[in-house]
């Protein structure tokens, strides 16, 4: 048997090669656009196992939530702690105890009637003191009596010359004795000069006192001093 090897330099093989290289081409390009077309595809097709990471992530968010409302029924626990009631069972001893003492109390009212009476006859003295004053007709303290002689206030000689003229009122409260012992000036006349010089000069007066029947009194008195260049 003969082997015939074919040269490749044969117009057979020289035919066939152009046709088996566009063919290899062809498939090679078709498994890279294949394999190109999965890379391309495969992050879409990891995009939807995303979606459940983010659920997860709001669970976790609402997990601290949980211990809030644990948190919260801690002090709502707390007024169950009201064993404090038993406590009036404790008063009830004492409440029991009180009754006898009240009757005891209630017992020694009896005793104070005599004070009562006391009481009522302090008000009879009272009245007794009431009625025990000098009666008799009131007559005010008087500072005009001709007797009495009191002198008329000095007329300032700067108020002279500068023609000064007033009527001071002045309030004096005369004691029991006619003395008086406190000089005020109730109205004044304007000028200081002339309420002074009156206030001067009732210091020195005697007066009437005043009266209640027989007893002498100490009363206060208007008296009205007039300061006329005129006269």
């Amino acid at each position: 048997m003969q082997i015939n090897i074919m040269s490749p330099s044969s117009p057979i093989q020289t035919a066939l090669l152009p046709r088996f290289s566009r063919a290899g081409l062809v498939t090679a390009l078709g498994l890279h656009a294949a394999a190109l077309s999965v890379l391309f595809l495969e992050p879409f097709r990891s995009v939807p196992p995303v979606l459940p990471q983010a659920a997860s992530v709001r669970v976790i968010v609402s997990q601290p939530e949980s211990p809030s409302s644990v948190t919260s029924a801690a002090p709502r626990a707390t007024p169950i702690s009201q064993p404090a009631k038993p406590a009036p069972v404790r008063q009830q001893p004492t409440s029991t105890a009180q009754p006898a003492e009240t009757g005891k109390t209630a017992a020694t009212p009896s005793q104070p009637s005599p004070s009562t009476g006391i009481a009522a006859q302090a008000p009879a003295t009272a009245a007794k003191t009431h009625t025990s004053p000098a009666t008799g007709a009131y007559t005010e303290p008087r500072f005009d009596t001709a007797y009495l002689r009191n002198p008329a206030p000095a007329y300032p000689p700067l108020s002279r010359r500068m023609g000064e003229e007033g009527k001071v009122l002045l309030r004096v409260f005369v004691e029991s004795n006619g003395l008086p012992s406190q000089v005020q000036i109730k109205t004044s006349s304007g000028s200081q000069r002339l309420d002074q010089a009156a206030q001067d000069a009732v210091r020195r007066w005697t007066f009437t006192p005043a009266r209640r029947g027989d007893t002498a009194l100490a009363a206060w008195v208007i008296v009205p001093i007039v300061f006329n260049l005129r006269n």
